[in-house]
């Protein structure tokens, strides 16, 4: 009994050591921070993160979080556009496929057939056939993805695919989703997958209002905003894509390709193309975000 008496008195006055430390940083930054045009009122509230408490003046917050074993881990932040940069995560780690399965429609016939996705140096490589989808175990909402991708060889077709759900839900091979598109001249376009989106202009970008659709045969490719945009062939590519709410905006190489508004979707699994053509990609990092970036950001 006095073991465990010792214990819980350690961990209490480890806890409060941390949150004095927690509200001491964030005093300190209230007073020395330089001056913003909004008024500071400090707040705390718990996240599904942790405890937060943040400063308005110097855009600066602490998350204090718990830790396995029951330690408290104290971490700062910063961000001039409110944007976690504490909680990056690599969708891809470099070694295997750990997080991802694959759905291949050809592997209905023959569970034999060749992979589609490999890792080779270091890289995760779609292969383009045969043709199918690399698709996250876990679901992910409210985030910023960063992709770095080259054709290999031969440019052609690809794409990442968000809040994808019900899989072959299109021509019995695409899960319904929204499609980034990475086809070689055309990233940043957006493809409706049984899920939908708008963005200005939309007779422009998407054809006559008739024909616009969500399923076979309908009118489901929105144009990017931009020409060349991407790099030469053989050389890495930037792409960002932020999700927020009903909203998901692109960029190319620090272009702003396309910015959607009322998607049908706002969560879902992240999935990558087998299309035909061989791509590599050496980033996929997954960061929370709590508002979308300026247009400029990137």
């Amino acid at each position: 009994m006095i073991h465990l008496i010792d214990a819980i008195r350690r961990r209490y006055f480890v806890f409060t050591g941390q949150l004095l430390k927690l509200v001491l940083l964030a005093v300190i930054s209230t007073w020395f921070a330089p001056p913003r045009a909004i008024a500071d009122e400090p707040s705390v509230q718990w996240t599904a993160v942790g405890l937060r408490f943040e400063s308005n003046r110097s855009h600066l917050w602490w998350t204090l979080r718990p830790k396995r074993g029951g330690a408290l881990v104290l971490t700062a932040n910063h961000d001039a556009n409110g944007i976690s940069d504490q909680a990056t995560d690599s969708l891809f780690n470099g070694n295997d496929l750990t997080g991802w399965h694959t759905d291949i429609p050809d592997k209905d016939n023959d569970p034999n057939v060749k992979p589609s996705f490999i890792v080779r140096d270091g890289l995760l490589v779609s292969l383009g056939t045969p043709p199918g989808h690399l698709i996250t175990d876990a679901s992910h909402q409210d985030y910023r993805l960063v992709v770095q991708y080259r054709f290999a060889g031969k440019p052609g077709n690809c794409g990442v695919l968000v809040h994808a759900s019900t899989p072959r839900s299109l021509y019995k091979m695409f899960p319904k989703s929204i499609e980034v598109q990475m086809n070689h001249e055309h990233a940043g376009d957006f493809w409706c997958i049984v899920e939908d989106i708008a963005v200005p202009d939309m007779v422009k970008r998407r054809g006559p209002k008739d024909n616009w659709g969500i399923t076979e045969g309908k009118g489901r490719r929105i144009l990017n905003l931009t020409d060349g945009s991407e790099k030469p062939v053989g050389q890495w590519n930037d792409m960002v894509i932020e999700c927020f709410r009903d909203e998901v905006k692109v960029w190319v190489n620090g272009d702003l390709v396309n910015h959607g508004t009322d998607c049908t979707a706002a969560k879902g699994q992240i999935a990558v193309q087998a299309e035909g053509s061989e791509v590599e990609f050496r980033k996929l990092d997954i960061t929370p975000i709590e508002e979308l970036s300026a247009d400029d950001k990137f």
